[in-house]
């Protein structure tokens, strides 16, 4: 019987990871790689799901479970072009909604689930936190 392996990576996308965006896109393609390699009779699908800053309008994107060739073959820019022009110490990712969105992939038939997150910092900025957390 077929195992399958569903892998989904969560990215911040937001412009404070614009300088790792590249390791980033290298790690998920090492790691899938390796799924594959390491598990050559099993089904891998990978997905992903991409967050920013709370602020931004476009703060979130779904890429839905499919073949490894065909996710890594969709053209994808996750530089953040958006802040690239203003950003500020207290923007704060909005990583509760990115990891919330895992839940909207479907999951069903995995015999394997993964979840791989990158993201840069914690919140930042007194409004999410107590005054004295540093």
């Amino acid at each position: 019987m077929t195992q399958t392996i569903k892998v989904c990576f969560v990215v911040e996308t937001t412009f404070k990871m614009t300088s790792y965006l590249a390791d980033v896109q290298a790690s998920m393609d090492d790691i899938v790689d390796d799924l594959c390699f390491r598990n050559q009779t099993a089904k891998v699908l990978v997905g992903a799901v991409h967050y920013r800053d709370y602020k931004d309008a476009d703060d979130l994107t779904v890429t839905p479970f499919m073949s490894p060739t065909d996710f890594f073959s969709i053209p994808v820019d996750i530089v953040d072009q958006s802040r690239t022009w203003w950003w500020s110490e207290n923007d704060a990712a909005n990583v509760a909604q990115g990891l919330n969105a895992v839940n909207s992939l479907d999951w069903d038939g995995a015999d394997v689930k993964l979840i791989f997150h990158y993201g840069i910092s914690p919140a930042h900025g007194s409004q999410f936190h107590e005054a004295d957390v540093s």
